[in-house]
């Protein structure tokens, strides 16, 4: 039964306005009427007609209309249609669900009262017996305080006898129920599901790791177990990468429902993102199996970055670089200068020298491929006997291992180093001039920097910031002449003045070669970047930064990629679709817009799945898909740019899709909260088990007041519009007749 009233909504303080506009409308009355000669009654019935009705539209009426409740009162039953719902303890929760549903006392509160019925987990809705017996629980969570919210907003005003709540009690999200009950209007009676004295259960409640660690560094991982009927049992804990495993320890469960906390601990041997699982045995008569493990994915990181420095002799740049390079507690640095040459003469016998004997055999066919990144400074391979076929090992270290390579200029660098026409020359991003004539250039100079954008070159994140560093760069000192950048090479700097026939001296080049990088600085004079910055009163920070991005962009470093995949998470459930995100660069490290993106799946079967070319986003240089995750396990996606005919780069992101693991984290029956439930709202406990009709008394409902289920504007009403418009109509339509128009 409905009823509404009526009322007005003007804001006292807009009163004033509405009697002017009155005072207003009875002049314009008064005026019509005067002038009017015939029919004036049906004229002043019509105009008043028409202000009556503005004026009661200027008052801005309003309806509130309510309904009253039925008179038969109502019983509601909540149900759990959640996952641990499902739990065979021994007999499945569920189905004991279903048998109630299917007994006598819904048949007895049927002839007396009006029955409802709801179902919830992570969500709350309205449903009838008969879905409820075709359901499945698979609800992701419990969440008894919304279901009790939904119910009173659903009820409200309702005649409401009496609540049934059938539920395990595992409420493991949302607000706490008991503080729900204040505003429930009627008892609840909570029917327990599941079995208190058969719960047998593991649970690995929690893992604690950091989202990287280090290769070749020791690393801890925290675990917290939960048990249930294994009190003073000992249990293996297993930690696995992928198939293999890396550590077992044993650990004595303590009494039910207390956690034990134990340390594993494993050394990473490789970098990259790698798999890893914690677990502990399944036994029998366990609720549920999915709580028996964690899986969580580790980066591994490169524990220091190792560089081999040789110097032909002691230079102010060895000095300079070194100092920059051991800085960095990220590089592990050997380095080797030369500070006696073989042609210089000794007077004493060579095993009675103070100085180490270069060590060239050991060097360059064993211990060169340990290191990432090679750097030789105003070094010559003819002076120490160096066979050609030792440069080889250089050429593979770059190409075949993926390795780096850096020359720095001096006398003894490039052409003036004999490299012309050897191995290491197909490495070079720079021709190399003939040795002849003049190649060593002398003079101070300011290094004009070309492509900014490129890491190496980015002393600053702001771009007009960064080109006034370079700008108050200091001068070099001398340099080598090359010919030209090879093609595919990225030039990053030049000389301002000398030139040749293709265009100004190159000075810093950078390219990638095989599987590695080589970068070329035809100078040693860049130490005077922070020697000369440090007279002005500055620091040498530019300097360091300088070489330290340097060497970050020659050994790869995971920062400086060019295509970075992400996913917008890292587990997922059964059914959810998985966002990617690929951002793209080109080779001088600006957003490329023009790529062609292609991404590959490998499913937790170990499928190959083409996902085919992705569309780009509103965002420069960013592309985007998604996929939906329909089985569980481990999935692989692996995106690849390409640019014209040149691969950018690829990146791999990992992700999994699992059981969510909070419905078992605490999947057993917590009768103490369906008490406490009870009681707070004046119910009664039972357990389903044990539930006896004649037990339940349900409270006589009083009537309840009318509610309020919504407020309804007329004052904009498009009836009153129409209204308004046929009444004025009628009136022109008899000014027109009458000849008076």
């Amino acid at each position: 039964l409905t009823v509404g009233t009526l009322h007005f909504s003007l804001d006292p303080n807009r009163l004033w306005l509405v009697i002017a506009a009155i005072l207003v409308l009875v002049a314009l009355l008064y005026w019509n009427f005067k002038w009017i000669g015939k029919r004036k009654g049906l004229f002043f019935i019509l105009r008043l007609s028409i202000y009556l009705l503005l004026i009661f539209l200027l008052f801005e009426p309003v309806r509130t209309i309510e309904e009253k409740p039925a008179e038969e009162a109502s019983v509601a039953f909540l149900i759990d249609t959640s996952s641990s719902m499902g739990v065979k303890d021994p007999i499945s929760r569920f189905s004991l669900v279903k048998e109630f549903l299917k007994g006598p006392l819904l048949e007895g509160l049927k002839e007396k009262y009006n029955l409802l019925f709801f179902t919830f987990a992570s969500t709350f809705r309205r449903a009838t017996v008969e879905e409820i017996l075709q359901s499945i629980p698979q609800g992701k969570s419990t969440d008894i305080g919304q279901a009790l919210d939904g119910l009173e907003e659903e009820l409200r005003g309702q005649r409401l006898a009496g609540i049934f709540l059938l539920t395990d009690g595992a409420h493991n999200v949302g607000r706490d129920p008991r503080l729900v009950t204040e505003r429930i209007p009627a008892s609840i009676f909570s029917v327990g599901v599941g079995n208190p004295r058969e719960f047998k259960d593991l649970q690995i409640s929690e893992v604690q790791v950091s989202d990287f660690v280090f290769k070749n560094t020791p690393t801890d991982i925290g675990v917290n177990i939960r048990s249930y009927g294994f009190e003073n049992k000992e249990i293996s804990v297993i930690l696995k990468k992928e198939t293999e495993i890396l550590q077992t320890k044993k650990v004595r469960m303590p009494e039910d429902g207390k956690e034990v906390s134990l340390s594993l601990r494993f050394t990473p041997r490789s970098t990259g993102s790698f798999n890893y699982t914690v677990s502990v045995p399944s036994y029998r008569g366990e609720i549920s199996f999915a709580n028996n493990r964690k899986d969580f994915t580790l980066q591994v990181l490169r524990d220091k970055i190792r560089i081999l420095y040789i110097c032909g002799q002691p230079s102010w740049e060895y000095k300079f670089l070194r100092t920059a390079l051991k800085s960095n507690p990220s590089i592990e640095l050997v380095s080797f200068i030369i500070l006696r040459n073989p042609e210089n003469i000794s007077i004493v016998p060579e095993n009675q020298l103070s100085l180490i004997p270069f060590p060239t055999t050991e060097i360059f066919t064993k211990q060169i491929f340990n290191f990432d990144l090679l750097i030789f400074e105003n070094f010559t391979y003819t002076r120490f006997g160096i066979p050609k076929k030792y440069l080889e090992n250089i050429r593979k270290f770059v190409m075949e291992t993926g390795g780096s390579f850096l020359m720095i200029g001096g006398d003894n660098s490039f052409a003036r180093g004999r490299y012309k026409e050897t191995p290491v020359e197909e490495i070079l991003p720079v021709e190399m001039e003939e040795v002849k004539g003049n190649i060593i250039i002398d003079g101070k100079f300011k290094m004009l920097t070309r492509e900014a954008t490129h890491p190496i070159l980015r002393l600053s994140d702001n771009p007009g910031e960064n080109s006034q560093i370079w700008a108050r760069m200091p001068e070099l000192d001398g340099c080598n002449r090359l010919l030209k950048a090879k093609p595919d090479a990225i030039v990053l700097g030049v000389h301002p003045l000398i030139k040749n026939k293709y265009g100004n001296l190159v000075i810093l080049a950078v390219w990638e070669k095989g599987k590695g990088r080589v970068m070329s600085v035809a100078s040693n004079s860049t130490w005077r970047w922070s020697f000369q910055a440090r007279g002005r009163g500055g620091t040498g920070a530019y300097y360091e930064r300088f070489w330290h991005q340097a060497v970050h962009w020659l050994v790869k470093s995971p920062q400086l990629k060019l295509v970075h995949l992400n996913t917008d998470k890292k587990t997922y459930a059964k059914g959810e679709e998985i966002l990617l995100s690929i951002r793209v660069f080109n080779k001088y490290y600006r957003p490329s817009e023009h790529a062609r993106v292609y991404v590959e799946l490998v499913d937790p079967s170990g499928k190959r799945i083409d996902l085919g070319s992705i569309s780009p986003t509103d965002r420069r240089g960013e592309y985007g898909t998604n996929y939906l995750a329909e089985r569980e396990g481990k999935y692989t996606f692996t995106a690849t740019a390409w640019e014209g005919s040149k691969v950018l780069g690829r990146d791999t992101a990992f992700c999994k899709v699992a059981i969510p693991s909070v419905e078992w984290e605490n999947a057993q029956l917590n009768e103490p909260l369906l008490r406490e439930l009870s009681d707070l709202t004046e119910g009664k406990y039972f357990h389903i088990s044990g539930i006896e009709s004649e037990k339940i008394v349900l409270p006589e409902v009083k009537e309840a007041a009318p509610v309020v289920k919504r407020v309804v504007a007329v004052w904009n009403n498009p009836f009153i519009f129409l209204l308004l418009c046929i009444l004025l109509g009628i009136e022109w339509y008899i000014r027109r007749r009458s000849g008076m128009l």
